[in-house]
C-alpha cells in the first residue's frame, strides 16, 4: 500500500493528498506520515517492513525453517493446526498457543490446512459408489 502510495504520488505530483488517500482508502494522516518518512529516511527505509511490536517472536529462526519444510513435504503432511502445534511440542518443547501457530503459519506461509469433513458413521458405502457412478452431472 505504502509502494502503490508512493507511485501514485511520484506519477501525478500534483494530485491532492486527499484524493490518493480517497482512491487508497487510507486516512489523510497515514498518507502524510509515510511521505514525510519517504522525504527523510528515502526509498530504503520506506519500504522495509517494521514489526508493530517491540516483543520478540515466538517462533525462532530454527522453528520457521522447520515448519517450512514440513508444510512442503507432501508424504507426511499435517493434517491440522493441532497437529502443528502437537509437532512444534513435541519436537522443539516450545508451548505455543494454536492461534499462534495458525496466524503464524498463514502469514509466513501463505497456506491454510484444511481437514476434510467427517462422513455420518451410519453412511452406506455401497450407496455412495452407486451414487458416484450413476451421476450424469460429471
Amino acid at each position: 500500500m505504502k509502494i502503490q502510495s508512493l507511485i501514485l504520488h511520484l506519477r501525478d505530483p500534483q494530485k491532492r493528498q486527499y484524493g490518493i488517500a480517497a482512491h487508497l482508502c487510507i486516512s489523510h494522516p497515514t498518507l502524510s506520515r509515510w511521505y514525510k518518512q519517504y522525504q527523510e529516511d528515502g526509498f530504503e527505509e520506506f519500504i522495509k517492513e517494521k514489526r508493530t511490536s517491540n516483543n520478540p517472536s515466538v517462533v525462532s529462526s530454527e522453528l520457521h525453517n522447520a515448519l517450512e519444510k514440513k508444510l512442503s513435504d507432501f508424504s507426511e503432511p499435517f493434517q491440522g493446526y493441532t497437529d502443528a502445534v502437537l509437532y512444534v511440542r513435541e519436537n522443539y518443547k516450545q508451548d505455543i498457543h494454536y492461534q499462534t501457530i495458525r496466524s503464524y503459519i498463514r502469514r509466513h506461509f501463505a497456506c491454510k490446512l484444511k481437514v476434510p469433513r467427517k462422513s455420518h458413521y451410519k453412511q452406506d458405502q455401497e450407496a455412495v459408489e452407486s451414487f458416484k457412478k450413476n451421476r450424469t452431472d460429471i
